[in-house]
This record gives structure tokens, C-alpha cells and sequence, in this order.
């Protein structure tokens, strides 16, 4: 068995909606400065951009331990940084600050699910439900919460919530085509009828921002509140995380969600022509699976990746 229990090869959505929250995430990096150079320097160079600013924000909350804000912003880059353990532990912080903000519940479940080394914990699922008890309609709560439903045998109540949570997705919106493929996967594995029971689908094309995304993200300016650093460190942590998951996508390139959030941290960067040269490759990798072909082509046509 696989150290990390790998959901993602099960279950289409995860890399979709970690997608969505990430794009989200490097607009407002982006917004902060446009003026700043992506991708300067060496990776090396950037890797200690992002320790330094990591350790700089880990000492601002050692000095202002309440700040909800940037437990959260410390676990969104520690959850960026494959640091799943840490981002959890920095998203605990977060709730006990601010009990009552669903994003953090969420974001706390996520980690927890992405640093298991088997089927969702306790603590993972009870995370997933304090977030729908504040928001109801939290999408990656909703999400997982039906993922967890199929692991323990309900697959016709996941179907169903996940059929809820894809009729309630805005037209257009990142994880929508994700949703979709995910309950047609799991319909098709344990042959249930869904026919008619799904709205139809819409290729509108629809840049991710925080407004059209739909999924809570940091602001501007609480992103400049929590981490108190130079738009030119903020720059070179984006460009590291972007980095290493270009490593990680090298050594391993059956990653598809990987490929898809390589693909649109690039055009958020304003990098098309890497974000087409990434298409290109997974495309490449991926060319004798149908269903995936399919997926990248959608994703980069939303994204509006040159051919």
C-alpha cells in the first residue's frame, strides 16, 4: 500500500477544486504587485524566498498568536508547499480563533485528507461538517463530504449530494466539468441511473477570479496583513510553489490534476506560452486516455491557453 493514501486517482474533483482555491490564491498574489518579476533567479533563489517568508510570517504570529488571518494564509502556503501536516496544524489555529468561518473548517479538512495515510479521519470528516453547519453551501466541504460517503459504501448518497452541489455550481464555475465527471465515474462503477438528473453542462468560458470562483479566498489586503512582506518575496514564493510542482509533475507525470493546476498557475502568471507547453506535455502523457485528453482540452480551452 502507497505511504499517502491517494485519493486523487479515484476521485476527479480534489485536484479541481484545489485548483480553483489555489487560482484564486495567485490572483491575489498577483494583484498585489503587477509590476513584480516572475521566475527571476535561481529555484534555489526562490526556495529560500519561501522559507524566508514562511519564517517571517511564523514569527509575526509568534508575536500576534490571535490573528486568525494569518494561521490561514500560514496553512494556504504550507498546504502549497506539500506540507500538509503543517497546514493542517496551522489551520487548527485558524478555527480555534475564528470558530464561526466555514472556509477555515474546510480548508482543515482538506489538509487532513491530503496527509492521510488512509481513509478520512474523524477529525477530517467532523472538520467537513462544521463548515457546512456555518455555510451550507461550501462547495469543498460539500465535495468531500460525498467522497466520504462513497468510501464507506453509499454511493448513491454521494450521487446524490454530489448531484446537489453540481446543480447548485454556478454555470461555467472551475470544478463545475470536475463534479460532473466524478458522479458519471462513480454511476458508471456501481451502475446507478443518473440520466436526466444532471443540469447540462456549459462551456462558458470563465476566468478565475474570487468573484466568478465562487470559493472563499484571501484578499489583497489580508494577504498583505498576514505575511508583512515585499511584493518582490511574495513573488518568489509563487514562483517556487509553481516550481516544485513542476518538479514533482517531471518525476511524476501521471498527475493529471497536476498538469491542470500547472496549466492555469501559469496563465494566472501571464506565462501562456509555458501554460500551452504544459498542455502540450500532459497531452502528450496522457494521449491514450480518452476521458483525460478530454478533461485537459476543456480545462485548457476555459483557461483560454493558446493553441
Amino acid at each position: 500500500m502507497p505511504k499517502r493514501f491517494e485519493i486523487r486517482s479515484n476521485y476527479i474533483l480534489i485536484g479541481s477544486i484545489v485548483l480553483a482555491i489555489s487560482a484564486i490564491s495567485w490572483s491575489v498574489y498577483r494583484s498585489i504587485d503587477e509590476k513584480a518579476p516572475l521566475g527571476a533567479g535561481s529555484s534555489q533563489v526562490a526556495q529560500k524566498g519561501v522559507d524566508d517568508s514562511i519564517a517571517k510570517l511564523e514569527q509575526k504570529l509568534a508575536s500576534n498568536p490571535d490573528d486568525a488571518e494569518g494561521w490561514r494564509m500560514l496553512g494556504w502556503s504550507h498546504f502549497n508547499m506539500g506540507a500538509y501536516a503543517k497546514a493542517a496544524e496551522a489551520y487548527r489555529k485558524a478555527t480555534q480563533i475564528s470558530p464561526n468561518t466555514g472556509d477555515y473548517w474546510s480548508s482543515l479538512g482538506e489538509s487532513l485528507v491530503q496527509d492521510a495515510t488512509g481513509p478520512f479521519a474523524d477529525e477530517a470528516v467532523s472538520a467537513f461538517r462544521r463548515a457546512i453547519a456555518i455555510d451550507p453551501q461550501d462547495p469543498r466541504a460539500r465535495y468531500f463530504l460525498g467522497v466520504q460517503k462513497d468510501l464507506i459504501g453509499d454511493s448513491k448518497g454521494a450521487i446524490n449530494d454530489w448531484i446537489a452541489l453540481l446543480n447548485d455550481t454556478p454555470k461555467g464555475a472551475p470544478w463545475e466539468q470536475g463534479v460532473r465527471d466524478t458522479i458519471e465515474k462513480v454511476a458508471r462503477e456501481h451502475k446507478i441511473d443518473v440520466s436526466g438528473r444532471m443540469v447540462a453542462s456549459a462551456p462558458t468560458r470563465m476566468p478565475s477570479t474570487p468573484a466568478t470562483d465562487a470559493i472563499p479566498g484571501p484578499t489583497a489586503s489580508q494577504l498583505a496583513q498576514a505575511s508583512s512582506l515585499p511584493p518582490s518575496q511574495q513573488q518568489a514564493m509563487v514562483s517556487q510553489m509553481v516550481e516544485s510542482l513542476e518538479r514533482k509533475l517531471a518525476a511524476d507525470g501521471k498527475n493529471e490534476a497536476g498538469w491542470l493546476r500547472l496549466m492555469r498557475a501559469r496563465m494566472v502568471m501571464g506565462q501562456a506560452d509555458k501554460a500551452r507547453q504544459a498542455r502540450d506535455k500532459a497531452l502528450q502523457i496522457f494521449g491514450t486516455d480518452a476521458a483525460a485528453v478530454a478533461r485537459i482540452k476543456a480545462a485548457a480551452d476555459t483557461l483560454a491557453i493558446p493553441r
